[in-house]
């Protein structure tokens, strides 16, 4: 499990809680790659998480990712962001995934923008209630009623087609790829993720 962490502190801690609510706890290397990481962050990582954590400088999203697949010692490498929510199953419906048709898997993509200018999504605002990080750390938070619409890259990624193109909605955010298969075409395009944002 791969999570490229740049700031965004309040947002990361409920991440990382909802890695440790995994059912699959301790079956996986959970490898979060620090670029440029603000003393809030590192204070974050050293506190809340059992990782490996990996510091760079300036890579951007896509150096950070393909930094932390290159560091993974699994054969299948799965990718999220420090804002993602991730349920309890997380892990074990990426794996079910693999088995059934290995290649390139994403799941279902929610942004919640509703919060994009409020520092701590625990707290809610407009389009979304408050997260309450003890269900997060229990496995038990579930995002119904968080928004009403998808995104044009949510669209694609749960389009009834989407397993044609599955590469259209490959933000990284919720995808899982076979170590061998990443290798193979080269990771990602870090010229793309350059920036954070």
């Amino acid at each position: 499990l791969v999570m490229p962490v740049h700031s965004k502190v309040q947002r990361l801690k409920l991440a990382l809680e909802g890695v440790a609510a995994q059912s699959k706890s301790g079956d996986f290397e959970f490898i979060i790659v620090a670029d440029n990481p603000t003393l809030a962050v590192r204070d974050a990582l050293s506190t809340n998480c059992d990782a490996r954590v990996i510091e760079t400088r300036g890579l951007g999203r896509a150096g950070a990712r393909n930094a932390g697949a290159n560091s993974a010692s699994g054969k299948l490498l799965v990718f999220i962001d420090d804002d993602i929510l991730i349920g309890r199953e997380f892990l074990v419906a990426h794996e079910k995934a693999q088995l059934e048709r290995p290649g390139l898997i994403h799941g279902s993509l929610r942004e919640i923008p509703g919060l994009t200018k409020i520092d701590d999504p625990s707290l809610g605002g407009p389009g979304c209630p408050p997260i309450d990080i003890e269900q997060v750390r229990s496995g038990n938070w579930q995002p119904q009623n968080v928004r009403l619409f998808t995104s044009p890259i949510e669209q694609a990624a749960e389009h009834v087609r989407a397993i044609e193109w599955p590469w259209l909605a490959s933000a990284g955010a919720n995808i899982s790829v076979p170590k061998e298969i990443w290798q193979n075409i080269g990771g990602f395009d870090e010229e793309y993720g350059t920036r954070w944002g």
